[in-house]
Order: structure tokens, then sequence, then C-alpha cells
């Protein structure tokens, strides 16, 4: 089960990849390729909660990157199933058979949980005593006598720890769509959009089989669901070069006679400085307090072009101190 949900989530986060416009062709071939191959991994684990996760994650994705083909999806849905190999069709049908035995067993272990949950709404029996506590909560129609979990993410998180614990799981899930949703939309940065919908995919996948499954419990999906779920707003916060700015791609080089001075390094406010007045005018700001302002003078850029507080008599350039204070 594991094993599946790795694959669920890497199938989701490639193929995010490959279906955001703004990337090279040849990379994005490469994405949806290995997507393929973790879906077909996916039907081969014959693990029905990765099933219904991997479903849940792709409705999502074309949600997301391609809304016009939402039409699509059950007609496609219908199709899938019936090229699908007899074994995967059969072991995916089962997953709401009554008569299954792993079915009623987790109707019984939801049923215990249940009961715990009755009991202490509030701390739950324990982290890790689910375990030594099932044999006395058990239900009179189980399967397996005893468990290492409840097969549920919400009824085992609660049931171990409280509700209020289940409210924060849900709090995760819920806050990572409201969130997710404007980024996985932002036309102006690809790599973010891209990361976003694979993360919204994701978290889809993994709440919907987490239904089934207890994967919130299983370290090693809950390490990769917490680097997904980050990464777009990681790459969110980084803040990209203005265009036209002296050093970012695409920028002109400064008109002759003009000098450069970034107030900003070191981490300097523009109310600290006042520009020189003169001949040629004072200085410009292009694009606020900490962007780069430019100034016609005799002397040239100097060494760095940069104007520091308390070097103004040292290194004439476009900014001068109102008063000294810490460079």
């Amino acid at each position: 089960m594991t094993y599946a949900g790795l694959l669920m989530v890497l199938s989701l986060v490639l193929a995010a990849r490959a279906l955001t416009a703004g990337r090279p062709r040849p990379q994005r071939v490469v994405d949806g390729a290995l997507a393929l191959a973790a879906v077909l991994l996916v039907g081969l684990t014959f693990t029905r909660s990765a099933y219904l996760g991997l479903a849940a994650g792709a409705v999502v994705l074309v949600l997301t990157a391609r809304p016009r083909l939402a039409l699509a999806v059950p007609p496609l849905a219908v199709l899938l199933v019936l090229v699908l190999p007899a074994g995967v069709r059969e072991r995916a049908a089962s997953t709401f058979d009554r008569t299954d035995a792993a079915a009623r067993d987790r109707l019984a272990m939801w049923s215990s949980g249940a009961t715990m949950i009755s009991e202490r709404p509030f701390f739950g029996v324990g982290p890790g005593r689910i375990t030594e506590l099932y044999p006395v909560y058990r239900q009179p129609e189980f399967v397996e006598a005893r468990v290492g979990h409840l097969h549920n993410n919400l009824v085992n998180v609660a049931a171990e720890t409280g509700v209020p614990s289940a409210l924060a799981y849900l709090a995760i899930v819920g806050t990572v769509f409201a969130a997710g949703w404007p980024l996985s939309r932002d036309r102006s940065r690809p790599a973010v959009r891209s990361l976003a919908r694979g993360a919204l995919a994701a978290n889809a996948a993994l709440f919907v089989a987490g239904m089934f499954e207890y994967n919130f419990g299983d370290v090693e999906i809950l390490r990769l669901m917490l680097v997904v779920l980050a990464l777009p707003f990681a790459a969110a916060r980084r803040r990209a070069p203005a265009p036209g700015l002296l050093g970012s791609p695409g920028a002109a080089p400064p008109p002759p006679g003009l000098a450069v001075c970034r107030a900003s390094l070191p981490r300097q406010r523009m109310r600290d400085v006042v520009p020189l007045q003169g001949a040629a005018g004072p200085a410009r700001s292009l694009h606020g307090a900490d962007a780069p302002v430019w100034r016609r003078t005799s002397r040239g850029v100097g060494d760095h072009g940069l104007a520091l507080r308390g070097e103004a008599q040292r290194r004439p350039a476009c900014l001068a101190p109102r008063h000294v204070g810490e460079g």
C-alpha cells in the first residue's frame, strides 16, 4: 500500500508538469511518459484505495489544467474501465462489495473506532494504542483479530488523539485547496502553476485514498505529502526580478553617462537617503524604494555603483545620506 501511495502521488505530480504550458516540450513529453508509467504500476499493485485516490486526483488535475475537458471525464472513465485488464477491473469493483472480506473488516474497524471516539472524544485513547486496545473494542463481525490501524485517516486520528486532531487534519486539507487554487491558475509563473496543480491533485488523491487507508500515518507517504504540499507556496515566495531592471533577464544596459545605485544593498530604506541635487536634476526611482535608482553623473558607475550611508564623502555617487547611521 505504501508503494501504491507513492506511485499515486508521483504520477499526479508528473502529470501536472506535463500538462502545464510554458516549459520545453521535450521535458513535458518525458514527464507525461513517466506519469503514464506510474499510473500503470499503480494498476498492477491491485490497491483499491490507490485506484480511488488516483481517480480523484485526476479529476482535480483536469479541473485546474484543462477545465474545458471536465465534461469528457465520465466517458473517458468508462472507456478506461472497459480497457482495463479483467483482474484490475474485478479488484476495483470489489471496493464496494460488502461481501468482500477486506471491505467487511474495514466496516468493523470503523465501527470500533467510532466507539473509541464516543468514549474519549477530546483526547482519544492515545497515540499508537490502536493495536493494544482493538481487541477490547472490536465488533462481532471482525475479520482480523488484531490490527495496526483503522484504515481511515479521520477515524484513526480522532480515535487516537481526539476529534480536535481530526479537525486539524481537515483544516490542513482545506487550507491547501483554498490557498493553492489561485496559484494553480497563475499564468505569469509556469513553475509555480505546475507545482500548485500537482499539490492540489496529490492532496485530493491522498484524502480520498485515506478514507480507506491510514496513509497519514505512513511515514514515507506523510513525508512526501508534506513536501509536495509545501513546494508551490515556497516557490511562490521567490520574487522574480522586474523586467527591464539592470541584472534581470533581457534587461537593456544602462544608457551612457548613467550611474546605477542600488539603495537596497545593504538593506536600506529610501527614507534614510536623499538624492543629490545638481545640474542633472534629482535621482529617479524606477520601481519603488528597494529598486535600483539611476542618475546622470560625470563620474560613472564607480567600483560597484553602490551608494551606502557614510560613504558619500569617500565615494561620490547618486545618493547622499540624510543622516549617518548603521551601514
